[in-house]
């Protein structure tokens, strides 16, 4: 049984940090790109292009940040909420 807690562990460690590292870089490339986005789409005249380049951006933006994020608390908080309750389950259920 401690083998298969050890493995749901890991589990939810290692999609704790591929989510936050995913993130992590989403939010890099917005920041390293926003003079670009500033120059090409709010400083020239309103077009269709410019409209899907900011609908794709914030797009993403919005999926990073909501995947932290979830029903308002931090993705880190869920899951070792998560750990507690199935400790608590295989110990009631060891007894």
């Amino acid at each position: 049984m401690s083998s298969d807690f050890a493995s749901d562990v890991s589990q939810t460690i290692a999609s704790n940090i591929a989510t936050f590292t995913t993130s992590a870089l989403v939010f890099y490339d917005y920041l390293i790109t926003l003079d670009q986005e500033v120059r090409t789409v709010w400083q020239q005249k309103f077009s269709i292009v410019s409209l899907l380049i900011v609908s794709t951006r914030w797009t993403l933006i919005l999926q990073a940040a909501s995947s932290l994020l979830p029903n308002g608390q931090i993705r880190y908080m869920i899951s070792h909420d998560q750990t507690w309750k199935a400790l608590k389950m295989k110990s009631n259920a060891a007894a």
